[in-house]
């Protein structure tokens, strides 16, 4: 019998499977998540064992490391040194040894101890198979294996009640302290080896934050801080600029709030919004030139974005549910990738219905008129191409959360 490839799952199947995996795993004892546990990472792991090993092959985190293509990956991908570079041998035994983990405890990969040295084997070469095909598969993977850990711990209440919070300061500064707890249990961060185990707890946190935050839509973490907003795919990556960042060129050393002031400026000078129609200055009119998604930069909104682009969504280009007020910069480098406005970058598309989302709650909660969930509903019909949600907002939400892959 063909065993079925996880492409070809359910969500919940896949999920299922996952599952199994964890609670069949044996790990040897290997923390379930750490620093450089992250989707890229695992890609990159896992797309090496893949065309390396075979099923009975025990090998260990320097027989990964000593594979050329991986070697030429993480110099060209990471812009780090060789890995045969002395200076760097402790860096990268976390670099590999913490995603190999991470597939032992999901059982993917079977572990064991040899004298001090940890190996590891295929276990699951099917869902190794789909972590290695591409980065975005390999999101899927990590997003649902720290759903299925969570819930395995018996945890994940914690996070849906985040979900059904404000999602405040003090809402994140809760969910972190018992997540600085869950690892102590599950992992004895602080027992050994960790002279700040109150800082590496909060980073790991940010590992497994960001990838459920961006999957249900919520606010994550940055800088031991609530986010202003929805994650985005590269909030999640390692040891690279944040996806804003990486639009506009922002140099490192300069903070975010700085270099957003500079971009609202530079766009400022570059040509007025064209063929601009009356719906569109009413919905720029109805937010009072404030943005729509949260923002920094300061700037006024005086751009309205079709979320649905209008060339490929004609019918599309007046419903006001599909419009969102934001400004220049959002508009010119993030929405459109290299201020090309043929294109929308599909992240920032999923989390701008969520934002538009929240606009239409509070129009319908006033009693305005301007908005409705009837409208939204029907962007996403056409936009998505998939039958229409119930007209509310807990179907709606659902509706853009499964747009995630």
């Amino acid at each position: 019998m063909t065993e079925t490839p996880y492409d070809s799952l359910s969500d919940q199947d896949f999920a299922e499977r996952i599952r199994a995996g964890i609670q069949s795993a044996d790990s040897a004892g290997a923390r379930w998540i750490d620093q450089k546990v992250t989707y890229d990472n695992l890609f990159l792991v896992a797309n090496s064992i893949e065309r390396a090993f075979g099923d009975d092959v025990w090998f260990d985190r320097f027989d990964v490391a000593r594979i050329a293509s991986v070697q030429q990956d993480i110099q060209r991908e990471y812009g780090k040194p060789n890995v045969s570079d002395e200076a760097a041998a402790n860096e990268y035994d976390k670099f590999f040894s913490q995603p190999l983990n991470a597939l032992a405890h999901a059982g993917v990969l079977d572990s064991r101890r040899v004298s001090r040295t940890r190996k590891y084997r295929v276990n699951d070469r099917s869902l190794l198979r789909y972590i290695a095909r591409n980065e975005t598969q390999a999101r899927a993977f990590l997003i649902q294996y720290l759903e299925q850990t969570l819930r395995e711990f018996g945890w994940w209440w914690r996070f849906e009640a985040y979900l059904d919070s404000d999602q405040t300061q003090d809402d994140y500064r809760d969910l972190k302290s018992q997540f600085v707890r869950l690892l102590e249990d599950t992992t004895g961060i602080g027992s050994r080896g960790t002279s700040q185990p109150g800082v590496e707890s909060g980073r790991i946190f940010t590992k497994v934050m960001n990838p459920l935050a961006f999957k249900y839509l919520a606010r994550g973490s940055e800088r031991g801080r609530v986010m202003e907003s929805i994650p985005s795919r590269f909030d999640l990556i390692y040891n690279r600029p944040n996806f804003r960042d990486l639009n506009s060129k922002k140099p490192k050393n300069q903070t975010r709030k700085q270099f957003a002031l500079e971009r609202e400026q530079e766009a400022a000078l570059l040509p007025e919004q064209t063929n601009v129609t009356r719906t569109m200055r009413e919905v720029r009119k109805y937010h009072r030139d404030i943005s729509e998604v949260p923002y920094s930069g300061g700037g006024k909104a005086r751009h309205v974005h079709h979320i649905f682009p209008k060339s490929q969504f004609p019918q599309l280009s007046e419903v006001e549910e599909n419009l969102l007020a934001i400004t220049s910069g959002q508009h010119l480098f993030e929405a459109h990738p290299n201020g090309n406005t043929q294109t929308v970058e599909p992240v920032f598309q999923r989390n701008a219905l969520v934002y538009k989302l929240r606009s239409v709650r509070r129009s319908v909660e006033k009693q305005d008129g301007m908005y409705s969930y009837e409208g939204l509903a029907k962007v996403l019909e056409i936009g998505y191409g998939i039958p229409r949600p119930e007209s509310n907002y807990a179907a709606i939400k659902a509706a853009i959360i499964s747009q995630i892959y």
